[in-house]
């Protein structure tokens, strides 16, 4: 354990986690007549190993006003003593920025609500867990005010979600409330799959196997049939689309927006046979296994796009959940998880009564969604090793 005092004014306290995980659990210690303005938590080294934090405070002590977690910091907030003139008017921001992680442990969360007011921004993560905790989760103080693309929300035990009123409710299998959040002002047009937020589609011009051969996908329309990578046929029911304009998209939200080139024989032989765009958060099938394609970025046969200044996105739903051929590459079928509103046809189902509440990706047999492991580690460096030694075409350059 190792202990941080703060006993006078103190405007920014900056740390390192690489240099306190060791001690188990660091504790900011705010003195008698102290007072900290922000405390940021850093991992420039990339320690993998998380940091226990607590911040406590005394009587007479003014307590964190901002947290901070940056550069891929893993932290789990172990206490957070609130001081008496925490409210919900004085409430302390966290800010969980650039592929860093914060978890609400069971141990913060049975000590008593604080009014957070929380940002997740940069592909980071909140982790919200209550395991074995008796806390009334019928209303939350904790404010989700911003969850940026590609950002994570996940919540120990919960299978199913509702977003209802400003208010993100997540329960169990039981239908009890594991998790509930204010979020008035999160963005309806967002992807919410279980615990993740991204975009998910393919750029226009891509080409779509169908049992009458390839259609360039703006091309599809309800009804018509397309191939799948069993080598079944599927029919499509509904064909959404959206245009991105880069000067629109913030920087720090950039990796999970701008779209990935798949260059020419990047797979396999052949796969794909054209260069092939997708967005970041689109899933690609390797054998089963579902890999989003930010994660298989490499810098030499999968490179985002970070000049392209304009383009258009389109994503396939089928009447059934199924992975399609995208330029001979298997990929995932646009899933329904409540961000129909994304895409600018979105009136289009509105008030067909086909079209149900959202479900997210089913459960299939064979199917699995990798985000993280050894799987993805040896996915990736065999994309790596082909790269290496494969002559791999210049991309094309396709704007929509």
């Amino acid at each position: 354990m190792a202990d941080i005092n703060v006993d006078d004014y103190v405007k920014t306290l900056s740390v390192d986690q690489a240099d306190y995980v060791e001690d188990g659990t660091l504790n900011v210690q705010i003195e008698d007549n102290g007072h900290l303005g922000r405390l940021i938590i850093n991992n420039p080294s990339d320690s993998p190993e998380p940091l226990n934090l607590a911040v406590l405070g005394k009587e007479g002590s003014h307590y964190t006003t901002d947290l901070r977690f940056d550069e891929g910091a893993n932290v789990k907030l172990v206490a957070f003593t609130a001081w008496e003139g925490l409210t919900t008017e004085a409430r302390p921001t966290v800010f969980v920025e650039n592929g860093s992680t914060l978890e609400f442990t069971p141990e913060f969360l049975s000590s008593g609500q604080v009014p957070f007011d929380i940002r997740v921004n940069g592909g980071s993560k909140l982790i919200y867990d209550s395991t074995g905790t008796s806390i009334d989760q019928s209303s939350s103080l904790i404010q989700l005010t911003v969850v940026s693309p590609g950002s994570e929300i996940q919540v120990i035990g919960a299978n199913s979600y509702s977003f209802v009123d400003g208010k993100l409710t997540f329960k169990n299998s039981e239908g009890e409330i594991v998790g509930n959040f204010n979020a008035p002002w999160i963005d309806g047009n967002m992807t919410l799959e279980g615990d993740t937020l991204t975009f998910a589609c393919y750029l226009k011009g891509t080409h779509i196997a169908t049992p009458d051969g390839e259609v360039q996908v703006e091309y599809l329309k309800a009804g018509d049939k397309i191939l799948t990578a069993s080598g079944g046929v599927a029919t499509v029911k509904w064909l959404g689309y959206r245009t991105l304009y880069k000067s629109r998209i913030a920087d720090k939200d950039a990796k999970r927006a701008l779209p990935i080139l798949f260059k020419k024989g990047c797979i396999a032989d052949n796969v794909p046979h054209r260069d092939l765009f997708m967005s970041p958060g689109h899933h690609v099938s390797f054998d089963g296994n579902l890999v989003a394609a930010m994660n298989l970025v490499n810098g030499k046969s999968i490179v985002q796009q970070f000049e392209m200044k304009s383009f258009q996105y389109f994503h396939i739903e089928l009447e059934q959940f199924d992975i399609l051929l995208a330029e001979g590459v298997p990929a995932e079928s646009y899933v329904d998880t409540g961000n129909r509103n994304m895409f600018q046809n979105a009136h289009e189902v509105a008030m067909n009564p086909d079209f149900g509440p959202a479900k997210g990706r089913p459960n299939i047999p064979g199917i699995t969604v990798v985000r993280k492991g050894p799987l993805l580690e040896a996915i990736r460096a065999k994309l790596l090793e082909r790269a290496n030694w494969m002559q791999v075409p210049e991309a094309r350059e396709r704007v929509g």
